[in-house]
Parts: structure tokens; sequence; C-alpha cells
């Protein structure tokens, strides 16, 4: 199916004017909605330490990992190393991103020639029927590993420094 002519972006859908709800593409029925707010504020997202991952004899941690993918899907990420101010930086370069201009945005599409669809760069997810329930979000994807497998062209240009030279040096 051809991916752009199924789907805008949620931003072009969100300056409709006249929209007042998502449109029911985006809603899920009753009995596949997630747990409720209330409900959540009972739960506690995993947290994992990845450096301890590296560890042959910490099985600990490893079942950690298991049980937050296999329950939640996600989880809290510590021991990576990253400072505090190198993640601000890259928060602060994804907020720039996200308040460009659609059209500068779409320069990193997902799309290419208006119909091959790929996880790498900005856009939404595949579509692949019309039935599918969207999700309500636009979003960058960036490949940081391998870095052979690194295609730069989906690279938004103030990301492209900030990440492919200081994040992953040689």
């Amino acid at each position: 199916m051809v991916h752009r002519d199924q789907g805008k972006m949620v931003q072009e859908v969100a300056a409709d004017v006249g929209l007042v709800a998502p449109p029911s593409r985006y809603v899920l029925s009753e009995e596949n909605r997630p747990i409720t707010v209330a409900q959540q504020a009972k739960l506690v997202i995993p947290i994992v330490d990845v450096s301890r991952l590296a560890m042959p004899d910490d099985v600990e941690e490893a079942a950690k990992l298991r049980s937050a993918l296999q329950s939640w899907g996600l989880f809290v990420v510590t021991g990576h190393g990253m400072t505090k101010e190198f993640l601000d930086e890259i928060l602060e370069a994804t907020r720039k991103f996200f308040h460009l201009p659609l059209e500068e945005k779409l320069k990193c599409g997902n799309v290419i020639d208006g119909v091959k669809f790929q996880n790498e760069g900005y856009g939404i997810d595949r579509i692949d029927s019309d039935e599918q329930i969207l999700d309500w979000c636009d979003r960058l994807w960036l490949q940081l590993q391998p870095e052979d497998e690194r295609r730069l062209q989906f690279w938004p240009q103030n990301l492209r420094f900030d990440l492919h030279i200081n994040c992953c040096p040689r």
C-alpha cells in the first residue's frame, strides 16, 4: 500500500481548524484501550542498569530486562554512561527539530519517492490496512548502530553533527 497517500502527518491532521477530536482512525475501541491513568499511578516502570548487563554473572539484571520487555515493552535505562549535559543537548536538538515547519521535517521523511516506506526518518508508522488504528504521533527514527548502517540522508541537519560525530565517536 502507498504509505503517504493513506495517512497525513499528525501535525497536518491536528492543524485542521474544524477538528474537535482525533479522527476515528486514531481511536482504539474500548476493549483495546490501555489501563486508565488512575491505574497507571499505582504502577512503576521497570528500571534496568545497562552497565550491569555487561557483567556475565549478573543474571538478576538480565532477568529484569527480560521481564520489562515481556510485561511492559519498555523500561527506564540507567548506567548508560551518557552525561546529563549530553542528554540535555540531544533533547534540545530534538525539540528544535519537532518545532521546524512540516516542510523542513519532511526533507527527512521516511517515505522514499512518495511510495517506499522505511522505518528510518521522520513520519508516521507504516499503514498496512485501511482498518488499522494509527498512533497519534509523528516520530523520528534514526539508526545509530552499527555505524555502517547509518543513512545520514534521513537525519535532520541539526542532529547530524550532534549524534553522528559526538554521540558515536570512532
